[in-house]
């Protein structure tokens, strides 16, 4: 979301006036760039364990795109206008001129995770066990990497950033499927489909002769969701 945001914001402050369709563009190479560097830092061996060290790099890369992006806004009202319509994320009025392509890569990822799915039931065991069951880690761990990027980045350049709804959506999967991820990972799509449909119908029909974005629902609802989900999972942890 973070990398997306910032190559809309320095596409527009580059270049002024753009299309719906280079915001596009720039959202979905801005949020490639941003998964590859924190990969690159955050895994520096993608068959290590050291999954705290990704979602550290994670935290803070995107605390400092936030803060570009910020700056490249306070700076010119123009990309401010853009941004403030783009950022709040929604799935109503937009541009379909480049959903084929988005369709062909969103297709690609699909394949991916679910042939993901596979392997990441070995690597919830641990890196150790995975590898003696016989599975390539390292292999696994690009193959779910490069899923995520393409079904989020793709996602995230045509709707914009919809925050909570890939976090809410695997765990209410994990509820229903269990611990499989075969089972996990075809849930939790369709899951996440269902729940920014409802709540783009909550928006649209929740303010009279008005309409509240999807992203601005899921974030009210999604916040305490997954605020409930940590407490439980923090007393089982305990």
């Amino acid at each position: 979301n973070a990398g997306a945001s910032l190559g809309v914001a320095i596409t527009v402050f580059i270049m002024g006036t753009v299309s719906s369709t280079a915001i596009v563009v720039a959202a979905l190479v801005g949020a490639g760039v941003a998964a590859t560097i924190v990969f690159a830092f955050g895994l520096r061996d993608i068959s290590s364990s050291a999954l705290v060290m990704l979602a550290v790099v994670g935290t803070t890369l995107a605390a400092l795109l936030t803060a570009i992006t910020s700056m490249l806004v306070l700076m010119d009202a123009n990309t401010l206008d853009v941004l403030r319509f783009w950022d709040v994320g929604s799935i109503a009025r937009r541009n379909l001129d480049l959903a084929g392509l988005l369709t062909a890569l969103m297709a690609v990822g699909v394949v991916l995770a679910l042939h993901s799915a596979f392997s990441l039931n070995a690597l919830g065991l641990g890196v150790d066990v995975a590898t003696t069951l016989g599975s390539r880690v390292a292999l696994s761990r690009i193959l779910s990497i490069v899923a995520i990027t393409l079904l989020a980045g793709s996602a995230t350049a045509l709707c914009g950033p919809i925050s909570f709804l890939g976090l809410v959506a695997p765990h209410l999967a994990r509820a229903l499927a269990g611990h499989d991820y075969r089972k996990i990972v075809p849930f939790a799509g369709l899951i996440g489909a269902a729940l920014i449909l409802a709540a783009d119908t909550l928006g649209r029909v929740s303010v009279p002769g008005g309409e509240l974005q999807v992203g601005i629902v899921l974030a009210v609802l999604g916040g305490p969701a997954l605020l409930v989900i940590a407490r439980r999972r923090r007393v089982v942890a305990l």
